[in-house]
């Protein structure tokens, strides 16, 4: 699995980020694990699905976990109502890659002109968990 962040905020011209809801577009949602190759084969339709989004004043942040695959036309949709009117952002992310292991942290600004992905986003490996030395059963 890969898990993806956004760190939002809002340019001075968006006042507030109060019911932004952020989701993936063209996301496969099931795949077969091969466990003695360790490969991971999506299958099925794609669908759109809703991101895990908390938001204060101008400022949200956005998490999820994905299917680390490839898709031609996937992109992430960012709906905000401004001034009673409901505006789309969208960021063609087809070119992104999404690694099996791997937490893709996005720092993203939310302006008139659309999104705007700053330099400081990060690609870390997402955890190792807990070992342990001795297991007694």
């Amino acid at each position: 699995m890969s898990k993806v962040i956004f760190n939002i905020t809002a340019d001075d011209q968006i006042s507030t980020l109060t019911g932004l809801t952020v989701s993936i577009t063209n996301l496969k949602t099931s795949a077969d694990f091969d466990l003695g190759y360790k490969t991971l084969t999506d299958k099925g339709n794609a669908a759109t699905i809703a991101m895990k989004t908390t938001v204060t004043g101008t400022t949200a942040f956005a998490e999820g976990i994905i299917l680390p695959t490839t898709a031609a036309s996937r992109k992430f949709v960012f709906v905000l109502s401004i001034n009673g009117e409901s505006v789309t952002f969208e960021w063609d992310a087809s070119t992104q890659v999404f690694a099996q292991g791997k937490k893709n942290t996005y720092n993203l600004t939310l302006t008139s002109q659309g999104v705007k992905v700053n330099a400081a986003s990060s690609i870390d490996n997402w955890g190792e968990g807990d070992t342990e030395d001795d297991i007694i059963i």
